[in-house]
């Protein structure tokens, strides 16, 4: 089995979390998603390098990555995010994390199966269309949840996510109606110790609301969340350096050739690089960030008898100079 070996750059995460604390502004709690294996760079790994940075806790959506953290000795609250099914709600509160509530019924089956007051986190569906209360039965339904023996509600958040000019203009629109649900909240007694509506796009556009937290997960890594009308905060820095794989075919088109079915044509004769990018986890992740890496890196050999080095073309496909062979040992730098 070919392996994926990943470089990280601690001091680009350091940074990246520096600089988007500075866009936040002062008082802000910092939720740093973990999801997907923190996007593909190892959770457990990168949870360790947080914990000494203020971050406030964690958040993914594996139960399995939570526990593999905390048995590394991580030991920031670690929130999971909505996803989990009722019965699956006691399980997360009896390993030590907190669960997102998305509806009454869940939250009446957790308030039942447990002894003791819980700290659980509640999402609001603010017009995304995914899990979460609705916004406009939110007030009743939180007072209702309020009342529930066993619970203590203590964060509140939403999500409304872009990645263009038109989904930007409505991702503003919906981060104030989240200001306004928690204004009328508080005028009805209902305060939380953790609100969240920004995230990385929200953050990286200048966005401003009146929660007290942010969750940031594609600009902590230097991933950029947009689409390429928008433009990428360049202060921000890949935290994966570098990766090591194996080619497993080197093939040859003509210029022009059609490739992928899709009328992509191959802009030059040069050799066509296929790598095994399987880490065991979250592929999609590592492939979508070697597309957005690769056209801005070198690829070299790993071994000193292979001449010259092996350029990176649109995607990281193209190979250009060198004289790569299946099974050799290249380096993504």
């Amino acid at each position: 089995m070919h392996g994926l070996t990943l470089s990280l750059d601690l001091e680009a995460l350091a940074h990246n979390l520096a600089h988007l604390k500075s866009l936040a502004g002062p008082g802000q709690h910092f939720i740093a998603s973990i999801k997907a294996n923190a996007y593909g760079h190892d959770a457990v790994r990168i949870a360790q390098a947080l914990e000494t940075q203020g971050v406030h806790s964690l958040a993914t959506g594996s139960l399995a990555e939570a526990r593999a953290i905390r048995a590394a000795g991580v030991e920031l609250p670690i929130l999971m995010f909505a996803a989990s099914s009722p019965d699956q709600l006691e399980t997360i509160v009896r390993s030590g994390f907190v669960p997102t509530l998305t509806d009454l019924d869940g939250a009446r089956t957790l308030s039942g199966a447990l002894d003791s007051p819980a700290p659980v986190y509640v999402k609001i569906d603010i017009g995304f269309g995914r899990l979460g209360i609705p916004h406009t039965q939110a007030l009743e339904d939180l007072e209702r949840l309020d009342a529930l023996p066993n619970l203590e509600v203590v964060g509140l958040y939403t999500h409304a996510p872009f990645g263009n000019a038109e989904t930007r203009a409505w991702s503003r629109d919906r981060l104030a109606a989240f200001d306004r649900l928690l204004g009328e909240l508080a005028s009805r007694g209902l305060r939380y110790t953790v609100t969240q509506g920004r995230a990385s796009g929200c953050l990286l556009s200048g966005f401003t609301d009146t929660a007290n937290a942010v969750c940031v997960g594609h600009a902590l890594y230097g991933l950029n969340p947009f689409g390429p009308e928008l433009r990428f905060d360049q202060q921000l820095r890949p935290v994966i350096a570098a990766l090591s794989t194996r080619l497993l075919q080197v093939t040859h088109h003509g210029q022009g050739a059609d490739l992928g079915g899709a009328g992509e044509e191959s802009a030059s004769t040069s050799p066509m690089c296929v790598i095994f990018a399987d880490t065991g986890v979250e592929v999609p992740f590592i492939s979508r960030f070697l597309l957005r890496l690769l056209p801005r890196t070198r690829i070299l050999p790993e071994t000193e008898d292979k001449a010259g080095d092996v350029s990176g073309g649109s995607g990281g496909r193209g190979c250009t100079g060198g004289s790569p062979g299946c099974g050799d040992s290249y380096r993504f730098v």
